[in-house]
């Protein structure tokens, strides 16, 4: 799975996160005070198909660090069925105006339908950390004549979205992935139906580029999530901005979930020679 594409399940963990910041700051935690309840933040998901995990871990600052140095900081990764650990590697990543954030990250293989422990700990001893289960593998996602993709779960999906490799004119290949969770129904012989529509993506991908573009690669990309998985679209907001509302971090805040996800070819498109080259204009579709 590309480290570029942007999944929409991680946009709703960012907002929870963003809204349970400000909300900490109108509280009685107030994360730049002194606390001995709350040690670290940690978000972002492990996933069985992934070759790489990466998760957000950040100390519950007591002070602020714009130039990005932050406390010593140990984070493992745990299977907790076999006791196999590895120590997580850290990044530095800077998003300007003197933020910066550390995500860690592991090529720890994992298995799905097994249980998984992150750990960020302190030189001091105080630590957090997140347990979760990830669910069961399931086929790989079907797309029928109809652009119906049929998805052979029983419960758990969190995620369907169009990736699309484009070039926008005069410009470096992006990628652009195009949300399709809303149009999920249950389907007949079990499982779920996500219609998927063309013209919807064309209009969603003119919101993000400027000018004509040519695509190269259509992929839809679906996500299931484990037991563990909690569904912010039904908890009141309210609950959500509490310190405590929505979190199954130990000791700290923030919320780790566990997924199986999978990336089908849709289209792509290739010359006589079989290098990428832009898809033909077809009906209904502007230059993609």
């Amino acid at each position: 799975m590309s480290g570029r594409v942007i999944k929409n399940m991680l946009t709703i963990l960012f907002l929870f996160a963003v809204m349970l910041f400000v909300a900490n700051c109108e509280q009685t935690f107030e994360p730049l005070k002194e606390n001995d309840r709350y040690f670290f933040s940690i978000y972002g998901y492990l996933d069985a198909t992934a070759d790489t995990q990466w998760v957000r871990v950040m100390p519950i600052q007591e002070q602020l660090y714009p130039d990005g140095e932050f406390p010593e900081v140990t984070v493992t990764l745990e299977h907790l069925e076999s006791g196999e650990k590895a120590v997580m590697n850290d990044s530095l990543f800077y998003f300007g105006h003197d933020i910066y954030a550390r995500n860690y990250w592991s090529t720890m293989p994992l298995e799905s339908a097994e249980t998984y422990r992150l750990t960020a700990e302190k030189t001091d001893g105080n630590a957090s950390h997140a347990t979760v289960t990830l669910p069961e593998d399931y086929p790989a996602p079907i797309i029928d004549t109809r652009e119906v993709v049929l998805v052979d779960v029983d419960d758990g999906l969190v995620d369907v979205q169009s990736i699309y490799i484009v070039t926008p004119q005069n410009s470096d290949p992006r990628v652009v992935s195009v949300p399709n969770v809303q149009s999920t129904s249950s389907a007949s012989d079990g499982g779920y139906e996500v219609s998927i529509s063309q013209g919807t993506d064309q209009r969603y991908i003119d919101r993000q580029i400027t000018g004509p573009y040519s695509f190269y690669i259509r992929q839809i990309y679906v996500a299931v999530a484990g037991p563990d998985w909690v569904d912010f679209s039904v908890i009141d907001d309210r609950v959500i901005e509490l310190p405590d509302g929505v979190s199954n971090v130990n000791s700290g805040l923030g919320y780790l979930a566990g997924i199986v996800s999978k990336t089908v070819p849709f289209r792509s498109c290739f010359d006589d020679e079989r290098r990428l080259t832009p898809c033909p204009t077809e009906p209904r579709l502007r230059n993609y």
